[in-house]
């Protein structure tokens, strides 16, 4: 005769040692599902990879952010004391390191400004993409135009250097490839900030405090794949 407690028992044991085996196979299906999703739908992922101000030797920014070690990022974020007649540039390196081809135009600014002087700022920027009438640059490093970023001062002292903006610019938005080794994946881009003289606070000599923070966004070229 067949031991009822035996058949308890067996019944009690078997689901138990099928636990671990549903668990790992459901993360394994979850983790497979997930592949696939993120495999047919793609991500966005643009980053400033590097970055640089450049302000006339008399002025001094408070604080730059971040700092190179931790790049890249999406933001950058300027804290200096401005007034009639300041200026600077800021020169971005931007790079698509998603799965899709992406199209970058302007950036964001978001202002932290208790003295309400932003509304007189101007701003203009620049692009710079890798391939220009179909002719590339032939950078080093190759997603770089030398020319156009690393060699780039505000008062050259040398025949190689130049001063802002560098030519060569062409009108946004600008296409970039998804991340590769081989892909055209990377722009550079200048951005003019000024507080003009002739503005109903030029009469006033007085440094104001401002915050600028620079974000990057980019748009899908295409959708993905169904």
């Amino acid at each position: 005769m067949e031991n009822p407690k035996i058949k308890m028992l067996t019944l009690v044991v078997i689901p138990l040692l099928l636990i671990p085996m549903f668990g790992a196979g459901a993360a394994h299906w979850y983790d497979f599902i997930t592949k696939e999703y993120k495999l047919k739908a793609g991500y966005l992922n643009t980053q400033i990879i590097s970055y640089k101000v450049l302000i006339p030797c008399s002025e001094v920014l408070y604080k730059t952010c971040p700092s190179e070690c931790q790049m890249p990022t999406k933001t950058i974020s300027i804290t200096t004391k401005v007034f009639p007649g300041w200026y600077c540039w800021i020169g971005l390196k931007i790079q698509n390191q998603g799965s899709l081809p992406i199209l970058i135009d302007g950036p964001q600014y978001k202002i932290n400004d208790p003295s309400g002087v932003w509304q007189y700022f101007t701003h203009t920027e620049y692009y710079y993409g890798q391939i220009i009438s179909g002719t590339s640059y032939g950078w080093a490093p190759p997603d770089v135009p030398q020319n156009v970023y690393a060699m780039v001062k505000l008062k050259p002292q040398v025949p190689q250097q130049i001063a802002p903006p560098p030519p060569g610019n062409i009108p946004p938005p600008i296409h970039l490839d998804a991340y590769g080794p081989h892909t055209d994946n990377t722009m550079i881009m200048w951005i003019f900030l000024q507080l003009p003289k002739d503005t109903t606070i030029s009469h006033c000599y007085c440094n104001f405090k401002l915050q600028i923070c620079i974000t990057i966004t980019a748009t899908m070229t295409s959708q993905p794949c169904q």
